[in-house]
């Protein structure tokens, strides 16, 4: 409270939004910010020796322990960091970082936007080997909008028969059937 409290206004709400990134650089803060400075602003910060590290040239990220104060400070202004992660999302959306996307996607609890994701990449990234990535990704959906998604379950059923898991798999299968006939009728 005490570091944070005696920056700059400016300062403090470059550390609070770019918190939500796990790593950053100038392009990604720049966009996320609306703002063409962020280099020297993580230059400034990692030189002052302000709870950031420089992982590569260009590249940084917080100290753990600071990013968590951070991200806590920023979950008080809960409109705010779920429009940060909608706006991050579509800059890795259109770079095709899926997991990031995702990340930030499940942050902000855009489950239509998930789910169009999944419809493009899912079946690829399960015949890559990534199907945990994918169950993980379904299962940080609640059970309740999953059942909105035909797409989701069946996506489930390929993980399960990718796995040998059939009979989960055809359980996947016919829920997925049953929520498609659902939504076709309405």
């Amino acid at each position: 409270d005490e570091v944070l409290g005696g920056l700059e206004p400016t300062t403090q709400a470059f550390l609070l939004k770019t918190s939500i990134l796990s790593k950053m650089d100038s392009l990604t803060c720049d966009f996320l910010l609306n703002t063409d400075n962020s280099d020297k602003t993580l230059n400034h910060l990692h030189n002052s020796g302000l709870f950031i590290e420089e992982l590569r040239p260009g590249v940084f990220r917080y100290h753990q322990i600071f990013r968590e104060f951070l991200l806590n400070r920023l979950s008080q202004k809960g409109q705010l960091k779920r429009e940060l992660h909608l706006k991050i999302a579509s800059y890795f959306r259109a770079h095709e970082y899926w997991e990031e996307a995702m990340f930030n996607l499940l942050s902000a609890d855009d489950y239509p936007q998930i789910n169009q994701i999944l419809e493009t990449i899912g079946e690829k990234m399960i015949r890559d080997g990534r199907q945990e990535t994918i169950d993980y990704w379904i299962h940080e959906i609640p059970q309740a909008v999953r059942e909105e998604y035909p797409y989701l379950n069946f996506l489930s059923g390929e993980v399960n028969r990718y796995l040998e898991n059939f009979d989960e798999a055809l359980e996947f299968f016919h829920t997925a059937e049953r929520i498609y006939r659902k939504n076709k009728e309405k």
